[in-house]
């Protein structure tokens, strides 16, 4: 019954996906800024606004234009984690770095992503690095608690 037990737990941390922080989009706390800070947030994004807008329009429309840049954010990191499970799982279907890129290039031409939100490649290694630690991290922590349980048995 224990290679049972061993075999259900395997299983489900091969099912197992890990939770990491997407990177901060900005680091930007619109409310803090200035009236000529936002300004200039804005413009840096192509977002015309004239310059009699009152200060709290100029917050709301950033915070708009932040939550959107995150959300694409968080759509290219699902992407960028699904390709490195596949990899995970299969060692066959291993992405690389430029892979990954490539692929977040090919969504850009059918129409998913927008080309000026794809990260750069350096950007993309880094997030591979943080990823595979915490995976890393995670999968060897699962590995102790089974190790474990099954010693307690």
């Amino acid at each position: 019954m224990e290679g049972a037990d061993i075999e259900a737990t395997i299983k489900n941390i091969c099912e197992t996906s890990v939770i990491v922080a997407i990177p901060n989009v900005s680091g930007i706390d619109p409310k803090r800024l200035t009236k000529e800070q936002l300004l200039f947030e804005l413009t840096k994004r192509n977002i015309n606004i004239i310059n009699t807008a009152k200060r709290d329009e100029l917050v709301r429309e950033l915070e708009l234009v932040l939550a959107n840049e995150i959300e694409i954010m968080q759509k290219v990191w699902k992407l960028l984690e699904g390709y490195f499970l596949k990899g995970d799982i299969d060692k066959s279907k291993r992405f690389t770095t430029t892979t990954m890129l490539e692929n977040l290039k090919r969504k850009v031409k059918e129409g998913e992503l927008e080309e000026d939100k794809i990260s750069k490649l350096l950007t993309i290694q880094g997030w591979i690095s943080h990823y595979s630690a915490q995976h890393h991290q995670k999968m060897a922590k699962m590995s102790v608690d089974i190790l474990e349980r099954v010693s307690d048995s």
